[in-house]
């Protein structure tokens, strides 16, 4: 019955252009455009010249339980493209037969149909139309497959795992996501389905209002119900708020067809519609997104409860959340549900109909109205996605009861009677404060706080220039230390946190950034005093338990730069104790005790990667470790890395896995493990893997020759770094004191592309001025580079000495005049 496999699927597809040449500059947030660092924009798209590609073919994971089939697109953000039930045939999404791209996203591109994943930018993820990483898992009882991504821009990850179960009629979706920083970082998350729009079809969702900016009543408003799709004439989004059920999604009366999802309130309270509309005019998205399928409507759950604001990720913080998708079939429009079953309760006929959708529930049941005077029962025979009915005599109010076959009470919720059914007619129906909304939107600290965790990094300053009240004066200080923290500025922020500190001393959130601020101090100078500062906010800040984890990882990676290995391994073990998914930490300890000489306890740490898409991170420390070994050949294989696949037809996926790969390399360097990355490099180049052509690749091999005394090896690796074709790298501390390092070791004239990179990444923390000045310099560079040729071909101004990198682009992107554009 259980059944998974990876295969290629022919899928019409409109091609699009290649990702844009261009910088994604914004200037920390000055200039509002749509990308969002460092990733490209996905914008040549074209509706009227596209061409469709009818044998395009995609990674397709396909997997079945005997009731019913799912398929997931790995190369487009992991996305659940079909959910069908194998008995009837339906589809229980929105499932679009073309890939059409439409300029909707936060990068541009953006496909309809099925359930996209979007963590941690507001809006259409960065990798809605892009390849994740994926794993496939076969268990006795289960199929399910991981799907997940390395945000580029904060390095958060997130991860996906869509599992069918034996015998049950839902598929389950498990929600990882993770901040390894050692300060907070924007959380945000919706699981955005797609279903079919029709004039039948209604939103369910317990609540009686819905929030935006006003809070406005639902579903009745100005005598309409709203809940009926033909009723939204114009685009409009509506966020259930305070709902009473932990299960929402859309109902079609006329076929009593349902798709719905469930999941606790605590966990994943938002329940969300959005519609273009039902006027003529809104109906032009069809002709964007699809050929011959239809408009259809969104139903989204998520992590908060409206997408008017975000919310923070402590330091080394772990979010998980459990949900289910699910459709039923001959059945009235919910009222309740639990991860078991389903149940709608209605009037008819002056009797109370109960029907129960069991999703994985077998045999016999009893359902009960248990009144004051009395109660009724009726057996019922269920079986895992059919449904079971039973009549009461009566519409007065009691409880439903069901209880199984072991006499195990299952469900038990109130009926209120025949006028308000499953809401209480007690209940407080006035306008909802909206807590969340107004600590964004009311105070400078509150607005300053959005600011910043969308990189505005400008706005977030200003914003941020008055006092604030007392109440509020701690986070003013912890968001400031933040932005400079987040902008290469660490002994600002140090010396701003110890100067609220002598006010509040007894702070652990102030605390934690001071110390992550002395660790990146002691990263970048050795200074023994920053070590000591490290330690004495460590031991303050660990007595929050929420810091504790974040502390414990912070101690292990400065003892490692103090040289005090051992010390750091019990650290790296009880921090995967308290955070077992933390792959990087994994390998990190593999690394520290193959440094120690302990080979097998090395070996021993790769073997338990638990159920993680991102085993890049143990695949290079196992690389590393082959390396190491006695006897190795002179030139050892170097095994394929577990990476987001790379299309064909995407000429810049070189660059993206590169960029994966060399980031998780990072983790060897902030350890300060120099042979190792040398090590790494070496063997990749001599393998003809692309990372050895990206400008970091020389970055890390300069710094970790220089480490090694070995100054003029380092020099020689700055230069390549200059020369190299310079693709965008993240405005991160690394990249910044790399590219730094990389021009105080050369004069002026051998900087090459250097003063772009360094540029860009002022550019993006708010150094305005200065990054004006470098990319000004850049703009005059005698060697070429990728944006040179491109600009000087648009200007009619293409030179003899650029042909040299207009052949290696060509060699490596592909058509170049077609990336002009």
């Amino acid at each position: 019955m259980l059944s998974i496999e990876t295969t290629q699927s022919v899928l019409p597809t409109y091609q699009r252009g290649p990702d844009s040449p261009w910088l994604p500059l914004s200037f920390g947030g000055r200039l509002r455009q749509r990308t969002v660092w460092p990733y490209h924009a996905q914008d040549d798209i074209d509706i009227a010249t596209m061409r469709r590609d009818d044998t395009c073919r995609h990674t397709a994971v396909r997997l079945s339980n005997g009731l019913l089939e799912a398929i997931v697109l790995p190369g487009m953000n992991g996305r659940l493209y079909s959910l069908r039930d194998l008995r009837s045939g339906r589809e229980l999404f929105y499932r679009n037969h073309v890939v059409k791209p439409a300029l909707v996203a936060l990068r541009g591109a953006w496909l309809s149909g099925g359930v996209e994943f979007n963590f941690p930018t507001l809006g259409h993820t960065v990798s809605t139309v892009s390849p994740v990483f994926h794993r496939c898992i076969e268990g006795p009882r289960e199929v399910a497959v991981v799907v997940g991504d390395i945000d580029r821009s904060t390095g958060q990850r997130w991860q996906v795992r869509m599992g069918l179960r034996e015998g049950r009629a839902a598929l389950d979706v498990d929600l990882t996501l993770a901040n390894p920083n050692p300060w907070r970082e924007r959380l945000y998350y919706w699981e955005n389905a797609a279903v079919p729009a029709a004039a039948d079809m209604r939103f369910v969702c317990r609540c009686d209002w819905t929030v935006g900016t006003p809070s406005l009543p639902f579903p009745m408003r100005d005598g309409i119900d709203r809940s009926l799709h033909v009723n939204n004439p114009t685009p409009l989004d509506h966020f259930g708020y305070r709902s009473h059920a932990d299960v929402f999604g859309a109902y079609y009366s006329d076929r009593r067809l349902g798709t719905y999802h469930v999941a606790p309130r605590i966990s994943l309270p938002g329940q969300k519609y959005f519609t273009w509309g039902t006027h003529e005019d809104n109906r032009i998205w069809e002709r964007f997104l699809t050929d011959d399928d239809g408009q259809y409507v969104e139903i989204q759950a998520g992590l908060l409860e409206s997408q008017w604001f975000s919310d923070w990720l402590q330091p080394q913080e772990v979010a998980r959340a459990h949900g289910s998708w699910f459709g039923t079939a001959d059945m009235n429009e919910l009222t309740w549900s639990t991860e078991n079953l389903a149940v709608a309760a209605a009037v008819i006929d002056d009797s109370l109909s109960v029907e129960v959708h069991s999703l994985d529930l077998t045999g016999r049941a009893v359902v009960a109205l248990v009144q004051d005077d009395h109660s009724r029962r009726q057996s019922l025979e269920m079986a895992p996605g059919e449904v079971s009915r039973a009549v009461f005599p009566t519409t007065a109010p009691g409880w439903i009861e069901i209880r199984d076959r072991q006499g195990r009470l299952r469900f038990r919720r109130r009926w209120y009677g025949p006028e308000t059914q499953s809401l209480d007619p007690q209940r407080d129906r006035r306008p909802p404060t909206q807590w969340c909304l107004r600590a964004r939107r009311d105070t400078a600290v509150g607005q300053a706080t959005v600011a910043a965790q969308y990189h505005r990094w400008h706005e977030a300053r200003e914003r941020l220039q008055a006092d604030a009240p007392p109440l509020l004066a701690l986070d003013r200080v912890l968001l400031l230390a933040e932005v400079d923290l987040k902008t290469g500025q660490p002994q600002a922020a140090l010396e701003r946190l110890h100067a609220a500190l002598q006010e509040t001393p007894d702070q652990p959130r102030l605390h934690a950034v001071a110390a992550a601020a002395a660790a990146r101090l002691y990263r970048l100078e050795a200074q023994p005093a920053h070590y000591t500062a490290a330690w004495d906010h460590i031991l303050a800040a660990r007595r929050d338990p929420a810091l504790a984890p974040a502390m414990l990882r912070l101690l292990a990676d400065i003892e490692i730069l103090a040289g005090h290995l051992p010390e750091a391994i019990p650290l790296l073990e009880a921090f995967l104790a308290a955070r077992p998914d933390a792959i990087d930490a994994r390998a990190l300890l593999a690394a520290v005790h193959r440094h120690c000489g302990d080979r097998a306890a090395a070996r021993a740490c790769l073997k338990d990667r638990a159920e993680t898409p991102f085993t890049i991170f143990l695949e290079i420390e196992a690389l590393i470790q082959g390396l190491a070994s006695p006897g190795r050949p002179t030139t050892p294989a170097v095994e394929p890395l577990t990476l987001p696949e790379l299309p064909a037809d995407r000429p810049w996926g070189q660059v993206y896995r590169a960029a994966y790969v060399l980031e998780a390399l990072l983790l060897y360097w902030r350890a300060g493990f120099h042979t190792d990355v040398l090590a790494y490099l070496d063997a990749a180049i001599k393998a003809g893997q692309p990372c050895g052509l990206h400008p970091l690749a020389a970055l890390l091999a300069m710094d970790a020759a220089a480490a090694l005394g070995l100054e003029d090896l380092a020099r020689r690796y700055a230069i390549l770094a200059g020369s190299a074709v310079d693709w965008v790298v993240p405005a991160t501390w690394e990249m910044v004191c790399l590219i730094d390092r990389a021009r105080r070791r050369l004069p002026p004239e051998d900087h090459g592309a250097l003063p772009l990179l360094a540029g860009a990444a002022a550019a993006e923390n708010d150094r305005t001025d200065e990054a004006i000045e470098l990319l000004s310099r850049a703009a005059e560079a005698p060697v070429g580079s990728a944006r040179a040729v491109a600009a000087r071909a648009l200007t009619g101004t293409d030179t003899p000495e650029l042909a040299p990198t207009r052949e290696e682009m060509e060699r490596i992107v592909g058509d170049v005049d077609d990336a002009h554009r």
